[in-house]
């Protein structure tokens, strides 16, 4: 008895041992549990576990809330709650993961609209058993808003007509849209990597490009009209700008170049110039034209002047000598008819000198110093000279002439 009372006692304080490494491990278990389960429910991920009759088995408290599961649930049948979702059988790509083990993801929309990516996959034991189907619910719908987004300006920038690169802050080329390639010739392979300097002009000194690269950390932006080389050596115009790109703490992520071909405007640029040019030049040359006929012609008006002048000197002399000559004869003892006939040839001889006197005074208007007299005359006397002046010419014709005053 006192050996059985021995055993008995040993026998107690091994369960005494092993209860309370059970109780530690139950602690472990629950604390694991706990980990788990707070693990779960912060991922902000819906995970509904199910068994191999496709019954809700356990789910996270974020599936709950998201799609209205209750504990009471547990037990049923998935299908029987899942009408959150629309035009989609959950039960039907369950039961094809459970069958061919393969996981299988989609994406989703509720009956509200939003956007959720399904992924299912078969439970698995440590032993390797299939004890039915994970089910995890990530709502994308902000995430998909977003890549809309994105996808927007991609497009965007896919489709500018003109040149975008972008560079990291090393000055690294990251980005360049298909205008880039069409204007250059250079692939996005043949691109990303390079040094930012190699989109620069070859001839620019290493000097300018530090400056600009200078102002780029300074956040300014840098502009410049740039005569650049395709791949092919062919040279073209872009009007280019360089900026940093700062988010929203500040920090510049990178750098940002913008461009465009002006290489019509430029060639336009410099065939207005060199049109400009052959302009002037005509304009000149019909300038000397112009001159030169302006001499020649100031040229001519001073020989027509010089010969009127000679000629009127020289007919003057002789109509001096007339008038003289009949003033004289005028003087001797002369018949009615005779004086008459001399008075005539005193008067056209008094005439032709006046006519002569003013040819000379031709000169005198073009050189601008011809002075008119304003005095008062008599129009019958001025009349009565000139038809006695041409009286005679006209008697031989058969004419009359008489001046009349009323």
């Amino acid at each position: 008895l006192q050996i059985s009372n021995e055993e008995l006692q040993s026998v107690n304080e091994e369960l005494y041992s092993v209860n309370a490494e059970y109780q530690l491990k139950l602690d472990e278990l629950q604390e694991l549990n706990d980990d788990m389960r707070n693990f779960l429910n912060s991922t902000m991920i819906g995970i509904i576990f199910l068994d191999n009759s496709l019954n809700i088995r356990k789910f996270t408290d974020y599936a709950a809330f998201e799609f209205g599961i209750k504990e009471s649930d547990i037990g049923r049948p998935v299908v029987h709650i899942m009408h959150s979702f629309s035009n989609f059988d959950i039960s039907e790509d369950a039961r094809q993961v459970l069958d061919t083990l393969v996981p299988l993801q989609r994406e989703v929309r509720s009956v509200k609209g939003d956007c959720y990516m399904l992924s299912m996959s078969p439970y698995r034991t440590v032993n390797d058993r299939i004890m039915g189907v994970i089910i995890s619910i990530i709502d994308i719908q902000e995430l998909k808003q977003a890549y809309t987004q994105i996808e927007k300006l991609s497009y965007a920038l896919e489709q500018m007509p003109n040149l975008v690169a972008l560079a990291d802050t090393d000055g690294r080329v990251e980005y360049v849209n298909p205008c880039f390639t069409s204007l250059t010739g250079y692939t996005p392979q043949e691109t990303l990597g390079r040094d930012l300097r190699q989109l620069m002009p070859p001839e620019m000194p290493k000097q300018d490009y530090e400056a600009v690269w200078q102002e780029l950390k300074r956040g300014n932006v840098w502009t410049a009209e740039l005569e650049c080389r395709k791949k092919n050596g062919e040279t073209y115009w872009e009007r280019a700008s360089l900026q940093p790109v700062i988010n929203k703490a500040g920090v510049t992520t990178n750098y940002l170049k913008l461009a465009e071909d002006i290489t019509t405007q430029k060639v336009l640029q410099f065939s207005e110039s060199e049109y400009r040019q052959h302009l002037e030049s005509m304009v000149q040359l019909r300038t000397a034209d112009l001159e030169e006929s302006r001499n020649e012609a100031r040229a001519a008006s001073r020989a027509k002047t010089a010969f009127l002048s000679n000629m009127s000197h020289e007919i003057r002399t002789p109509m001096n000598a007339i008038i003289g000559f009949a003033h004289i004869l005028s003087q001797s003892e002369l018949g009615f008819s005779q004086k008459q006939q001399l008075g005539k040839i005193q008067m056209a001889a008094s005439t032709l000198l006046a006519i002569i006197n003013d040819v000379l005074d031709f000169s005198k208007i073009e050189a601008g110093r011809l002075v008119l007299q304003d005095s008062p005359f008599d129009l019958r006397d001025a009349l009565e000279t000139v038809c006695g002046i041409v009286r005679g010419a006209a008697e031989e014709k058969r004419l009359w002439l008489r001046v009349c005053s009323r």
